[in-house]
């Protein structure tokens, strides 16, 4: 099957010209979209999905050796898969959108699986969109690798929002605030060391 003739099932009726405008509206989408068989074989890639892979094309050659934008077409998707068995399996009980996150040579990707179903709710094929979350991820990368830092410090330790609501006590300072616990209460009468986390940063200034 190729992509014209899948943009043909259902439109039999309403002429060529539709179904040249369907071609022509994915195919200069902006959107990064491929269409794939159900037997995961790559039909079709739009522009700026193989624009977008030329330009990452080093890196994903990282993690997939032979790669070539030049050679995606009938590729498998599974050669961007971490775990192809995986997908098989997706493939197979896909019924509706589904999110999927792959990572290719250090670049992050959320895939936008749709299933296009004809008259009789089978499906023909389905629509991988391509968002790369790169950028998105490193805030919760590095909050980890912060997390993880300011647990081992031998410093006593607390983190705030920006509404000064308390959202993390190392265990330095949690036992700091358990042993000077009774003392504090006589200045801070409501104050509780297990009960730090959702405080307010306000409330050890009576």
């Amino acid at each position: 099957m190729n992509i014209k003739s899948w943009f043909g099932k259902g439109n039999q009726y309403r002429g060529h010209g539709v179904v040249k405008l369907h071609s022509m509206a994915l195919e200069h989408s902006t959107a990064c979209i491929m269409i794939v068989e159900p037997s995961r074989s790559i039909l079709y890639a739009n522009k700026a999905v193989l624009n977008m892979l030329k330009g990452i094309e080093a890196d994903v050659r990282k993690s997939v050796a032979q790669f070539s934008v030049a050679n995606v077409l009938n590729s498998p998707l599974d050669i961007f898969h971490h775990n192809p068995s995986q997908l098989q399996n997706l493939f197979s009980r896909l019924f509706g959108s589904h999110i999927e996150e792959v990572c290719l040579g250090g670049q992050t990707f959320q895939w936008t699986l749709t299933p296009l179903m004809d008259s009789q709710n089978l499906m023909q094929a389905v629509a991988v969109e391509w968002h790369n979350i790169t950028e998105s991820k490193k805030p919760s990368i590095l909050n980890a690798s912060l997390l993880s830092v300011v647990a081992a410090s031998s410093g006593a330790i607390m983190l705030a929002d920006a509404q000064r609501s308390i959202v993390y006590v190392n265990q330095v300072l949690e036992k700091t605030f358990r042993a000077l616990e009774a003392d504090l209460q006589t200045a801070l009468p409501n104050f509780s060391a297990s009960q730090l986390l959702g405080r307010s940063l306000d409330s050890f200034f009576p």
